[in-house]
């Protein structure tokens, strides 16, 4: 009994410590759910500045704290109410870096990329929306990158975007959708429906058409609607524009005898256009143009119309033998041109550049001034801001007229460019666009 008498008081103690810490440990738990809860309260009155203060005291992580991953949700979250966004991102992240395992993870990765979003950051943006598991989350996702993505406007940055995130559906379709509102873009309309077929778009929101397929026959039927201008001989040799059309023609006869000798059976069948919209309305009356598998022609603006309207209509390919002009395939995607358009032109030069001038990379670009042609300047800008994109420095762009050779010359001496571009500039006197590096 002595020996249990003179322990008594050291168990005492102990169970007094021990209480003493359980009932401290209590006290900071009921600390913890109080702030927690009066943050909250504070939150949904909008009293946000007030909010951070409590969430801030329940922040810190601890065994006891259940609270402490809601509390720096919570903090991050009133931060972005007070419109705080670079700080309530930089919040989130936090939150993301200490509570690796939180069950609401998903929650944080989606206002870390909303931060991003609106500190125009849209690939860091996508990378975190990427991390979320959650499937009930994918309609509030999906709205977060329509609202930002459909407010880029940059065809460039969009396709920067589309390289990394081929699969998303949001980036794919805002890029299509950018390329189809640029009329003169007719370089990426393949890419646009790559994109529909490959994100099973509906077509007609694109504008595009339902292609049909191709069919391997026996035979095939080419109408060549060239401005022959042919009434009699007389008139044919009074007529020198008709040369060129009648060689034209020639080379397409050859090519369909050579076809033919290798067993490809193509029929060739010549139509007058005359330059003529109405003898060429007159043509496309006839029952025999619709059964074409090719239309090569017409060479002028009116009957081109006129006759791309005929070959979207009947789904019938069309081939400009010697424009290089866009628009003739704009809004048919059944026209095609024998020659690169001028835009493609100045792409590839620009890509030439890249490749071939590393050590100079100051540029000067010239084109034709015309006034009713805005063509040649097209392609100089074009070329131009494809320049810059590859780190040149470009000098000038400017437009000179025929007798301005002497502006380019006097340009080229003050610069004290290299010899070689300087004897090219005197000898050029017509030059549409150039580079000088």
């Amino acid at each position: 009994m002595g020996i249990i008498n003179m322990r008594y008081p050291a168990i005492l103690r102990s169970l007094s410590v021990m209480c003493l810490l359980f009932w401290a440990a209590s006290a900071q738990a009921q600390d913890h759910q109080t702030n927690f809860t009066f943050g909250k309260e504070l939150f949904r009155e909008g009293r946000y500045e007030l909010a951070m203060q409590s969430f801030k005291k329940v922040m810190m992580p601890a065994p006891n704290n259940p609270y402490a991953p809601y509390a720096a949700f919570y903090n991050a979250l009133s931060a972005y109410k007070l419109g705080q966004s670079e700080n309530s991102r930089s919040l989130f992240l936090e939150l993301t870096q200490r509570f690796p395992d939180w069950e609401k993870l998903d929650e944080a990765y989606y206002w870390v990329a909303t931060g991003y979003f609106e500190q125009n950051q849209p690939a860091a943006a996508l990378d975190y929306l990427k991390r979320v598991k959650s499937p009930s989350m994918s309609s509030e996702i999906n709205l977060l990158k329509t609202k930002y993505i459909s407010k880029i406007d940059s065809l460039n940055q969009l396709k920067a975007l589309y390289n990394v995130y081929d699969r998303d559906t949001v980036v794919a379709s805002r890029l299509a959708r950018k390329i189809v509102s640029d009329p003169g873009n007719t370089l990426d309309q393949a890419m646009v429906r790559e994109i529909v077929e490959k994100f099973d778009l509906p077509v007609e929101s694109f504008g595009l058409v339902d292609l049909s397929k191709s069919v391997k026959k026996n035979e095939y039927h080419v109408a060549v609607m060239l401005p022959f201008m042919f009434s009699s001989l007389d008139e044919s040799k009074a007529n020198p524009r008709a040369d060129f059309v009648t060689e034209l023609y020639t080379g397409i006869l050859l090519a369909a005898e050579r076809l033919n000798a290798e067993n490809k059976k193509v029929t060739i069948h010549a139509y007058d256009t005359r330059r003529s919209g109405a003898v060429t309305t007159k043509l496309l009356q006839k029952a025999e143009l619709k059964r074409m598998d090719l239309i090569i022609g017409p060479l002028y603006p009116e009957p081109s119309k006129l006759v791309s309207d005929f070959s979207f209509a009947n789904k019938i390919n069309m081939i400009n033998p010697v424009s290089a002009n866009p628009d003739v395939m704009a809004g048919n995607p059944f026209s095609f041109l024998l020659r690169p358009t001028y835009l493609t032109q100045s792409l590839k030069a620009a890509e030439y550049a890249k490749e071939k001038f590393q050590e100079n990379k100051n540029a000067l670009v010239f084109y034709e001034y015309k006034p009713n042609d805005n063509r040649d300047s097209l392609a100089a800008v074009l070329y131009a801001d494809r320049l810059r994109e590859s780190d040149f420095n470009v000098l000038k762009v400017k437009p000179l007229r025929s007798n301005e050779a002497h502006y380019l010359i006097d340009t080229l001496k003050s610069l004290s460019l290299n010899r070689s571009a300087y004897k090219t500039a005197a000898k050029e006197s017509r030059l549409s666009l150039g580079l000088y590096s």
